[in-house]
């Protein structure tokens, strides 16, 4: 499936899990966002994204949450002259002994998958993970992008402001805050 965004506008739109084999986004420079999840990618598939900027997905609610615009799971993921800025995801836990996970602001890579990012632009990203109980732990990693044992090569482009943070309270908690433009634990070029 391909979408051709023509209009000088905004779009608010959610994608949802990709049903084809691919999918294209030709965003002609309009903004695209949702204040929800993105896009999720399956071994398989590809996802192609040109020329479009996502911005202000939020997932902010439940105890772990990973990839707020793309959340790719060993597919691949193409993005060229694409701009990912003031995306947010937040997770909290309040159990004893409970974990919280809040990973890749605006990207995360896993299960192999391959992402490939030509004059991409990372700003303003934001992870943050909080505990509030005993023996819990908050995990906040990669405010821009988590590549979590997938491959990820980037030609060009930038990442600036993006931040991960996490907090915990109560007794023995602990809380893990990792790059905030980058969480890399697999191949990264």
């Amino acid at each position: 499936k391909t979408y051709i965004l023509t209009e000088d506008e905004e779009y608010e739109q959610n994608f949802g899990v990709m049903n084809g084999t691919e999918l294209s986004i030709y965003g002609n420079g309009n903004k695209i966002s949702n204040n929800g999840s993105g896009i999720t990618v399956h071994a398989g598939k590809t996802l192609n994204i040109n020329n479009s900027a996502w911005t202000n997905f939020a997932k902010t609610s439940g105890k772990t949450n990973y990839g707020v615009v793309i959340e790719n799971k060993g597919g691949t993921v193409k993005i060229t002259d694409g701009i990912f800025s003031e995306n947010t995801i937040s997770a909290s836990n309040n159990s004893s002994r409970g974990t919280a996970y809040a990973y890749g602001g605006s990207l995360y890579n896993s299960n192999g998958g391959t992402v490939n990012i030509t004059n991409g632009t990372f700003s303003g990203n934001t992870v943050n993970a909080s505990v509030n109980a005993s023996r819990a732990t908050a995990y906040a990693y990669g405010g821009g992008l988590y590549n979590n044992g997938g491959t990820v090569n980037i030609t060009g482009g930038t990442f600036s402001r993006n931040t991960a943070s996490a907090s915990n309270s109560g007794s023995s908690s602990a809380s893990y805050a990792r790059g905030g433009g980058i969480f890399n634990t697999g191949t990264l070029s």
